[in-house]
């Protein structure tokens, strides 16, 4: 079974937890907490990630480094079960299933799977705009645009790229849009080379 398929099963019994709990953004930014986490601290990834590591040493690792960051408000509303919230929320459990399965591997492919999933559930896009410069209250306007012609609620992410020197390029799940000044150049050669 690919890791494709394994990270969606995952993901999507995941998002029916995080539904019957009415936490699907909740559980979604725990996942991007624990992304994160796992950025900041390679040693612990690669740890979770070996196959020379007992689970039962994995799982505890994962558990002390969890609570050690937890202290420091690295996370900030950590979902728990019981009535003091001690217990082992979705995602704790899902890492130590994976932990357990050696496939730690897929967790940031779960957790992109897990969001496009829950944002398609909750008619969201993601739409990733690049500019030359800050948007600043064009963001808005864009955004408002955005949302009437894609015909849903859209969370926008912008990035600065100073290389593409003037316009912006718009990126959906599967749709790019460039209106950079570089894209034009770059069209207007291909142009000039097809005539030559």
């Amino acid at each position: 079974m690919s890791q494709g398929s394994v990270a969606k099963r995952y993901a999507t019994a995941l998002l029916e937890v995080a539904r019957e709990m009415g936490k699907v953004d909740a559980i979604g930014q725990e996942l991007q907490d624990m992304l994160r986490l796992f950025k900041e601290q390679s040693a612990l990834r690669q740890v979770l990630e070996s196959p020379a590591i007992p689970s039962k040493q994995k799982k505890q690792i994962y558990h002390e480094v969890r609570n050690q960051f937890s202290k420091k408000g690295f996370f900030k509303d950590w979902i728990g079960f019981g009535k003091d919230k001690k217990q082992d929320g979705p995602v704790d459990n899902l890492i130590k299933i994976l932990i357990d399965r050696n496939r730690m591997t897929v967790f940031p492919l779960l957790s992109r799977i897990y969001q496009d999933l829950a944002d398609e559930a909750g008619g969201r896009l993601r739409v990733e705009v690049r500019s030359a410069i800050e948007l600043g209250e064009q963001a808005v306007l864009l955004k408002g645009l955005l949302q009437k012609r894609l015909g849903g609620e859209v969370v926008l992410k912008t990035k600065i790229e100073p290389e593409l020197l003037g316009g912006m390029l718009i990126k959906t799940q599967d749709v790019v849009f460039d209106a950079s000044l570089k894209g034009d150049l770059l069209r207007m050669k291909e142009r000039i080379l097809e005539q030559i």
